[in-house]
């Protein structure tokens, strides 16, 4: 059985931390996973666009897994250099369609797992709302991602698109009337749009602690909250400019909350297309679809939960991964030598 030693956690819970630990459940079983890279045949790591320029001797023989829009990370003309000689893994089908066109010829495709442990449905929404103190009447639109820029807490994150989302909850608020409505936000770096949400008057709850400084390591929650979070939800929003993901939409999805996307990284691969918006008033005219007609929501979660128990279960993606590891292109690849292979984003190797 070949080693491997995964790498790549943040330590703070947040999505490298979830990449890094279903890294490893994936691995496990075809191969023996090892506390230190000396002597393994394999570096598995969840952030290779961070420490590419470590593996220079070993390029050949290093995958990189694309989270994160090919695109954007191929803005770093070394590393696109470097990933011409790099065996390349999309998640997603629009990841790797870009990367074929690129000149990616090689590239394969194995998509997110789905942690359907973590995010599930909770029967009782009433009584998640009491515990959460939300009106039961009122309509909750939830977003848990990084609004604000870490360098400046005050200045959006654009990529992540709050200034989108913060329009879209303006619209549906105009049409429902403001006490109708509340916007769910959780999570760290939220700054920008708390404050925005403030000033246009639009209600809003925020679950974590308040602070003007840099709150990444004091409001990063436990899944098991988000996972609440999700059931007290009538519908989530990804907002996105660019994504490899995002988690979000499969997270949703689990948990039975309705989300809408824009067209961003897996939301084609899970998603109804009647879920997917381009602009602030498509994404605001899908909301009151959903509001009008529970049922259109209810469609989307069916289709969305199929999707995922069809290709991004932990049992399927495992036996994709295995496929790979084992497989003639990348053995002949590597021909009889002492190889490394780097599922995404970190790997420090001598």
């Amino acid at each position: 059985m070949d080693k491997v030693y995964v790498n790549g956690r943040d330590f703070t819970g947040w999505a490298l931390d979830t990449d890094y630990y279903l890294a490893v459940s994936a691995l496990s079983g075809f191969m023996g996973i090892s506390s230190n890279v000396m002597g393994c045949d394999f570096v598995h790591s969840v952030w290779p666009s961070k420490y590419y320029k470590f593996f220079s001797h070993r390029k050949e023989h290093f995958v990189a897994v694309m989270q994160g829009d090919p695109e954007r990370l191929m803005m770093d003309g070394d590393f696109a250099i470097f990933c011409k000689d790099a065996l390349l893994v999309a998640q997603s089908s629009s990841a790797y369609n870009k990367l074929i066109s690129m000149g990616y010829k090689g590239t394969a495709h194995i998509p997110y797992i789905a942690d359907t442990v973590s995010f599930h449905r909770i029967s009782s929404k009433e009584s998640l709302r009491k515990k959460y103190h939300i009106d039961d009447q009122v309509f909750v639109i939830s977003n848990f991602m990084r609004d604000s820029e870490g360098s400046n807490i005050y200045t959006p994150k654009l990529i992540k698109g709050p200034d989108i989302f913060l329009e879209i909850v303006d619209l549906v608020s105009d049409m429902i009337g403001r006490e109708c409505i509340l916007v769910l936000l959780a999570g760290p770096r939220r700054h920008w749009i708390r404050r925005e949400l403030a000033r246009r008057k639009i209600p809003f709850y925020f679950y974590g602690r308040l602070s003007e400084y840099d709150d990444y390591r004091i409001n990063t929650l436990p899944q098991s909250i988000i996972n609440e979070l999700y059931n007290v939800s009538d519908v989530s929003i990804v907002s996105s400019r660019s994504e490899g993901g995002p988690r979000a939409i499969l997270e949703s999805m689990c948990a039975g909350t309705p989300v809408i996307s824009t067209d961003v990284g897996i939301a084609k691969d899970v998603l109804d297309d009647r879920f997917i918006y381009s602009n602030p008033e498509e994404g605001a005219d899908i909301v009151m679809r959903g509001i009008r007609n529970q049922s259109i929501f209810d469609e989307s979660v069916v289709f969305g939960i199929k999707n995922i128990y069809e290709k991004n279960t932990l049992d399927i993606i495992k036996s994709e991964w295995a496929k790979y590891y084992h497989s003639s292109f990348v053995r002949d690849r590597i021909g009889h030598k002492s190889f490394y292979i780097c599922d995404l984003y970190t790997g420090l190797i001598k």
